[in-house]
């Protein structure tokens, strides 16, 4: 056993709580290995910004999630979908297709959905040169909902680069961010060759506590009834990131202001 993954045994045992030095986070976080470790989030100490990676496992919750949003059509399929099963997801947009399907978007809060941030461009974080993306997206948002900032302030790394960059977590906390949101299982429908089938096949390992990674595409939204039905056979409830337990952003479905629409009660 190399010495490597002895010292990183060690600082996990340090983490106690949940809760690792900024030296250690970034020693543990090279290549992506965060997601590898098993744990629901890290709070970098003297820093204001977690980094998600999955809920309780011990619960029953599930958060799905989508990303970018290129094209309408898929955007209206899978609002159709989670529409029909009365299921509230969370939604990482590149903030210059906000505009475009501004009606779709709109559609989706409405419904009970969240957006939040994907950068403006979906330019790497890994370069600082990319930041500026990050404030571009928040003014994009403000202007085509005239409306606030998210609350709770959220971003998903493009790709996910950029998590052992020291410089990005300090940015973000900067400007208020409360989490990087990462995710315990993808269904891997950006993947050359993907389809509905290998995209169903892919989430067939679903748990509680699972934050699903997925995209705005077609094959997606084919695949989508059938995750949702092998979810809820599996005694699975789809919830929305806020509503999460066992994360930094977690929210109390009591807490939240009830909902107008009774459909939106579920999921």
């Amino acid at each position: 056993m190399n010495s490597n993954y002895l010292n990183k045994k060690h600082i996990l045992k340090k983490m106690g709580g949940g809760t690792v030095s900024r030296r250690d986070f970034l020693e543990l976080t090279p290549a992506g290995s965060f997601s590898l470790l098993g744990f629901s989030f890290f709070r970098v100490q003297q820093d204001y910004t977690s980094c998600i990676i999955r809920g309780d496992s011990k619960s029953n919750k599930v958060a799905l999630t989508f990303d970018d949003g290129w094209e309408a059509s898929p955007i209206e399929r899978i609002l159709d979908v989670l529409d029909e099963y009365k299921i509230r997801s969370s939604f990482f947009v590149v903030g210059r297709v906000l505009d475009l399907y501004k009606d779709l978007w709109s559609r989706a809060l409405d419904e009970g959905h969240s957006i939040y941030n994907h950068t403006y461009n979906h330019n790497s974080l890994a370069e600082e040169e990319n930041f500026k993306g990050i404030i571009e997206w928040e003014q994009a948002y403000r202007s085509v909902f005239s409306r606030g900032d998210p609350d709770p302030k959220l971003i998903r790394f493009p790709g996910g680069a950029g998590a052992n960059s020291n410089d990005v977590w300090d940015y973000l906390a900067n400007y208020n961010y409360i989490a990087g949101v990462f995710w315990s299982l993808s269904g891997n429908d950006t993947f050359k060759g993907a389809t509905p089938e290998s995209i169903r096949g892919a989430s067939a390992s679903m748990q509680g506590g699972d934050i699903v990674l997925n995209h705005f595409l077609e094959r997606t939204a084919d695949a989508l009834p059938y995750i949702i039905e092998d979810g809820v056979t599996k005694g699975l409830e789809f919830v929305p990131l806020l509503e999460l337990p066992g994360t930094p952003i977690f929210r109390p479905p009591s807490s939240i202001s009830p909902l107008k629409d009774e459909k939106l009660r579920y999921g």
